[in-house]
């Protein structure tokens, strides 16, 4: 998997490289940084009829994410950088258990808790005019996950997870639109794609690994310093 992404960004590289208009590095040299969150909350209800009293929640999940970078255009159409990725929230899901006397839903074994997870690492981005494609790695990883007690550590930790470097991918698809010369709105859709092999610095039980992949949409600024 490493060895095509590596060929397919080398082959993007040259192309943007070769494909460049004729200019001096000073023409070309762009610093920039990027601010973008999302905000999320889902949960999901039974009740007898629509309408009717309001119980325990089935599902209640509450998601808070936080992307930051900075980078540096070497040509018009290639950047490089660093980036910072926060996520925190809160998720719950249970089971339904029927309804109590006052006709209001029960639940049983809820699953889920407070979570957090960093990642810290390098990008490479395409733009495009207004638009931008960029690969990032996650040099740097962690999760702090409350409600995954099933999945300890091989000593029986439950400390934070870490990363496996082999699998830390993040991918961002997304554009700009100006709103004075020097800053513009910024959105993108993210997604990233990870397992997690170890906890509180040891493996996981049995050896097994933690994976996890989703898509995030983040809204923010685009700023050239």
């Amino acid at each position: 998997m490493k060895k095509y992404i590596s060929v397919i960004l080398f082959l993007l590289i040259s192309q943007v490289v070769m494909t460049q208009d004729d200019m001096s590095y000073s023409d070309i040299k762009k610093y920039y940084t990027e601010v973008a969150f999302t905000f999320s909350h889902f949960e999901q209800q039974v009740k007898s009829k629509i309408g009717g009293q309001k119980g325990d929640l089935i599902v209640d999940e509450t998601n808070l994410s936080f992307y930051s970078s900075a980078g540096i255009k070497l040509f018009p159409a290639l950047s490089l950088g660093a980036y910072f990725r926060f996520d925190t929230g809160k998720r719950n899901n249970s089971l339904f258990d029927g309804f109590d006397t006052n006709g209001q839903a029960t639940t049983k074994q809820t699953l889920g808790e407070n979570y957090s997870e960093v990642w810290v690492g390098p990008f490479i981005k395409v733009h495009y005019k207004q638009l931008f494609l960029s690969l990032g790695y996650g040099l740097i990883g962690t999760r702090n996950d409350d409600g995954r007690t099933d999945l300890t550590g091989s000593n029986g930790n439950l400390d934070d997870f870490s990363l496996d470097p082999s699998v830390a991918w993040v991918f961002n698809i997304g554009g700009q639109v100006p709103i004075n010369g020097k800053l513009s709105a910024y959105f993108g859709i993210e997604y990233r794609a990870r397992y997690y092999n170890q906890r509180g610095g040891v493996s996981l039980q049995d050896n097994v690994v933690f994976g996890t992949q989703n898509f995030t949409p983040l809204f923010g600024v685009h700023f050239d310093l």
